[in-house]
């Protein structure tokens, strides 16, 4: 019975640490905010764009810049997919996309590490009271 209370409170105590950040934040963005996505090359390949397309690539370009990268996505992939687009634009809205998909799985992996690093922590430390 005392072992599946500590187990339960180590649990929750894990969980709270795990969701809690030391600047008094969440982690529940992946975005480490390192590496940001250079749009330089997306930007200039729409300039002449259509005015549907390049609202479109512009409004793309706000969410990424907001953090906002599940929107971000869906914005470069409709274009992809809805409108005709030169070379060059096909080329740099494609290349944004794998740069976005890379920024978000090190910003995921970095906090799972770092998940990882503070539950080992806190199961050293539920471990100190019960050491002799």
């Amino acid at each position: 019975m005392r072992y599946g209370i500590c187990t339960a409170f180590a649990t929750a105590a894990l969980l709270a640490w795990a969701g809690c950040d030391r600047e008094g934040g969440s982690r529940t963005n992946l975005d480490p905010g390192k590496g940001e996505v250079d749009t330089a090359a997306l930007e200039k390949s729409f300039q002449t764009a259509e005015p549907t397309a390049k609202d479109r690539v512009n409004s793309g370009i706000a969410a990424l810049k907001a953090g906002n990268y599940q929107d971000a996505l869906t914005e470069l992939q409709g274009l992809l997919s809805n409108f005709k687009l030169t070379p060059e634009q096909k080329q740099s809205v494609e290349d944004t996309i794998a740069k976005l998909r890379d920024k978000v799985s090190r910003g995921a992996q970095e906090t799972i590490d770092r998940t990882k690093e503070g539950a080992g922590k806190a199961i050293d430390d539920l471990k100190k009271p019960f050491q002799k």
